[in-house]
């Protein structure tokens, strides 16, 4: 008794503290809560959400499914409807029970308290942070109201799993919106607030189902459930969906996304803020990813190089010419299953010898020098050009292969070496260069008579740029990944402009 009498003695105390404690902070800044960012693809789908320790996305309490509200209310605070922010019936129950047990077994904050917590103080247990805690409360029923103390609640408590709030809780566990819950879904959850881990419903099912039906039957007692209900929602199973792993479509594209947001002063004056705003900012990140062309261009490069064990991997770039709009990109074989060498980016990253496909950069040049493409050379397996400087310049071409006399488009039908030597030393290599980065091309390029060959490292996003240049009749336009970014409540905060200049006349 004397534990009882102590305990009850105690918890009245607490509330008179409260009363009389006054601190200078008492309304919790909820707009400054971290929020996920979101990915789409240019249809719309969602891509991927991006966010750092805290998987969070704020919804307003109508967005919010009336079962899990009730749900939450009944398990871990009945009166919250009737309460002043804290609640000396609930902290005397508790007190009883933590004395009978001889340790703690039932909690008392409130669930404004619990917000006051969540939000505003830290997690360290005194008897301090409990009298701010209580007094915050007190002063926080004062400033909001009920329903906007649920809604921040619900917005902000931890559901485990990396879900913070009703919104991504509901997509980690049921992969739906808050708005759509079930009456047994909202029961799983609201169970999963007294213990996150301890109620994990992937690694502890059996106590997971057993605390659902626990908060079940309370909304029953309390006639907030109709009791046929509670019994059908019993009977099913938990209906969790798989934990979403690291993986989502096209890995290498939201690479250039991220880095798109991480490289613009727009998104913050420095590299701290600019992370901030990506992975806590809530962004809404519009894009120009077409899912369709992604699949093929994913199945392009694995059909090609169909052995990993055996085959180099590969990169592919497509975009659309007219407008810069990067719609597919392969960056390598597998980003996620590869280790860390497979997130190097082939694609964007990865300069390699241009080859072949050089030589069209350079026909463009010869035909801004007025050669026409009726122009012909002799086409030997092998020749030894004189270079401007008196050295001697070897040239063969692939399997000795001899055409004779040829002109410019059957040189390129057949990509003769030794015609296209002669050609680069006709316009001049520092000529030809210049064109092809006037194209597009913006890795370093050295005017070599080589370059014609393609011994110049690029990469696949600046051969892209360059050949569409070719299709969009001479028009380049700056490949982009992203159309627009808004905040979560749809503020815009950057908008694409095509950029185009005339490369070739």
């Amino acid at each position: 008794m004397r534990g009882i009498a102590t305990a009850v003695f105690a918890g009245v105390a607490l509330v008179a503290g409260a009363c009389a404690y006054t601190p200078r902070t008492v309304t919790p800044v909820l707009g400054g809560e971290a929020q996920s960012s979101k990915i789409f693809a240019a249809d719309g789908t969602l891509v991927t959400t991006l966010h750092a320790e805290q998987n969070r996305e704020l919804v307003p309490l109508d967005h919010i499914a009336r079962p899990l509200q009730d749900a939450v209310v009944a398990i871990e605070d009945e009166r919250f409807w009737h309460h002043g922010g804290v609640d000396l019936r609930a902290l005397l129950r508790a007190a009883r029970a933590d004395a009978r047990s001889g340790k703690v077994v039932e909690g008392g904050s409130t669930i404004t308290e619990q917000y006051v917590k969540n939000t505003l103080l830290d997690a360290r247990r005194t008897v301090h942070r409990k009298l701010r805690e209580a007094s915050l409360a007190v002063q926080l029923e004062h400033n909001e109201s009920k329903r906007q103390i649920l809604e921040g609640y619900l917005n902000t408590v931890y559901f485990g799993n990396g879900a913070y709030g009703a919104q991504a809780a509901a997509g980690v566990y049921f992969g739906t919106g808050a708005d759509h819950l079930t009456l047994a879904q909202a029961a799983t959850l609201a169970g999963l607030i007294r213990s996150p881990a301890g109620f994990d419903p992937y690694t502890s099912p059996a106590a997971a189902m057993r605390r659902r039906d626990v908060v079940l039957d309370k909304l029953v007692a309390l006639r907030w459930a109709d009791r046929a209900a509670a019994v059908k929602a019993k009977a099913t199973g938990l209906g969790v969906v798989p934990l979403a792993g690291p993986r989502y479509p096209a890995p290498y594209f939201v690479e250039q996304v991220k880095r798109f947001v991480l490289d613009d002063p727009a998104f913050g004056p420095t590299a701290t803020a600019r992370q901030a705003a990506l992975f806590r900012g809530g962004l809404r990140i519009h894009t120009t990813l077409d899912l369709t062309r992604q699949t093929e261009a994913e199945r392009a490069v694995a059909t090609v190089l169909s052995k990993p064990d055996q085959d180099p991997a590969g990169a592919l770039v497509s975009l659309d010419p007219a407008t810069g709009a990067v719609e597919a990109l392969v960056g390598g074989r597998d980003f996620f299953g590869g280790g860390a060498q497979a997130k190097f980016d082939l694609a964007t990253q990865g300069r390699r010898p241009a080859g072949s496909s050089f030589k069209p950069l350079v026909l463009a040049a010869a035909l801004l020098r007025g050669v026409p493409l009726s122009k012909t050379y002799s086409a030997p397996a092998h020749v030894v050009l004189a270079l401007p400087d008196g050295r001697s310049w070897s040239v063969e071409n692939y399997e000795d292969r001899a055409g004779g006399t040829m002109n410019l488009v059957d040189a390129t039908v057949h990509s003769i070496n030794t015609v296209y030597a002669q050609l680069i030393l006709d316009v001049g290599p520092a000529y030809a260069v210049s064109v092809a980065r006037r194209m597009g091309v913006a890795s370093p390029l050295l005017p070599y008579p080589s370059a014609v060959l393609g011994t110049n490292d690029v990469t696949a996003l600046d051969m892209a740029t360059a050949y569409a240049t070719i299709a969009n009749r001479g028009m380049r336009v700056t490949p982009t990944f992203v159309t627009s970014v808004t905040s979560a409540d749809g503020t815009a905060l950057w908008q694409h402009h095509v950029e185009r200049e005339r490369a070739l006349p």
